[in-house]
């Protein structure tokens, strides 16, 4: 069995491998120089093959277009009680309520041993400083994990999908959402992903594993739906990514676009299964933004579950965590996650944010939203680098 010393000797390895450096504290990164410029003007949204031009967004010496300065952003560990300790749950900001709300996940109730395991039916929110739990009521929708949420501010609720009943939560209560389908449905999905796409005007799901309504067998699914009133409608494109599981949609204000980043083939045991392809989609359907490659300097590691956040502050597409193969296979069965820097995505271009980077916030199969009160992403529970699941809740944003 490997001790609590040599996990921390890989991960050092791993972290003097990949050029990054940790914060000095376990709670929070130091942040350190970096070129930048303001954030300017956005450019067009171009046309469908792309964005546009982004160049606009800055200026800093070095290029990088509108990032800002690493040492305005930092990781914080908020010491708040709050939901126990879990995996694959799922959160979303309340628009209306200005509240993140966060549902349900898995827990294992003796680690390591993990003989006793359970999915999970709390509802918790975030206010920015505190967690509260809300009561059970007769209308509630049941444990689940690896589902997904979502705001839906045509319905003014929080949407839940996936391991149960479509449902939305408006605060006070519970209601369920039928999602009738036509031509295929995302209903009864696990690791797809939701978001609601205000440029289209609906709620968009993506891939994930389960069945069509044309096909019961429980697969990995290369589909994606919009909400429209109370139907699923298949999106329409030439284009279109490929199915995955544990990828993020984000949507983009700024743009007026949704990306997509990451996932997995399933459950892959190759390099080829953990895509790092970037993916828009906007009024005419998917466009391919970012063709991927071999990671580095330029571009991130493919990974799945892990954050793809919206940040406000810097107008941009914020990623961190997650589960990649190449780190599963040089330090297995420690499993540690790939990501070893904070990623920002400008619409155009990968900035690889090392000094960003916390030891303490590093995590995979989390939860995670982007939260205006804090004009940041807050971050809960996931899988630590020695796979041990946790209940600490983590902000990302200005110092």
């Amino acid at each position: 069995m490997v001790n609590a010393r040599s996990r921390w000797l890989v991960f050092s390895v791993l972290l003097a491998a990949c050029g990054s450096s940790p914060a000095d504290t376990p709670s929070e990164a130091s942040g350190g120089a970096a070129s930048a410029g303001g954030t300017g003007g956005t450019g067009g949204t171009g046309g469908t093959g792309g964005t546009g031009d982004t160049g606009d967004t800055g200026g800093g010496s070095d290029g990088t277009g509108g990032a800002p300065p690493a040492e305005n952003l930092t990781w914080k560990k908020i010491d708040t009680v709050g939901p126990s300790a879990r995996t694959a749950s799922a959160m979303a900001y309340d628009e209306k309520r200005k509240v993140v709300v966060l549902f349900g996940g898995h827990e294992c109730a003796d680690f390591p041993d993990c003989t006793i395991e359970n999915d999970l039916e709390d509802l918790w929110e975030w206010n920015g400083s505190t967690w509260t739990q809300i009561a059970k009521a007769d209308v509630w929708p049941g444990p689940r994990s690896h589902h997904a949420m979502a705001y839906d501010p045509l319905r003014g609720q929080v949407v839940i999908n996936g391991g149960g009943p479509m449902m939305g939560w408006d605060g006070s209560t519970w209601e369920e959402i039928r999602g009738y389908c036509n031509f295929g449905c995302p209903l009864g999905r696990s690791d797809h992903a939701l978001a609601f796409h205000k440029g289209r005007g609906h709620l968009v799901a993506f891939s994930g594993i389960g069945s069509a309504l044309n096909d019961v067998s429980t697969s990995v699914r290369a589909d994606s739906y919009e909400l429209i009133d109370d139907f699923w409608h298949h999106i329409p494109t030439e284009e279109h990514p490929g199915g995955r599981v544990g990828s993020q949609l984000v949507y983009d204000p700024v743009r007026d676009v949704m990306w997509l980043f990451g996932g997995s083939s399933e459950y892959s045991a190759s390099f080829d299964g953990y895509p790092n392809d970037v993916w828009m989609l906007d009024d005419s359907g998917w466009h391919q933004a970012n063709a991927g490659g071999t990671p580095g300097d330029t571009l991130p590691w493919g990974r799945r579950q892990a954050i793809f956040a919206w940040h406000a502050e810097i107008q941009q597409a914020v990623l961190f965590g997650g589960f990649s193969y190449p780190a599963t296979q040089l330090v297995a069965p420690l499993r540690v996650p790939e990501a070893l820097s904070v990623w920002t995505w400008d619409g155009d271009t990968w900035h690889n944010r090392a000094d960003w980077f916390s030891k303490d916030a590093f995590r995979s199969d989390q939860a995670a939203a982007h939260d205006p009160g804090t004009n940041g992403i807050v971050q809960f529970g996931g899988k630590n680098f020695v796979d041990k699941p946790t209940a600490d809740t983590h902000l990302f944003g200005p110092l």
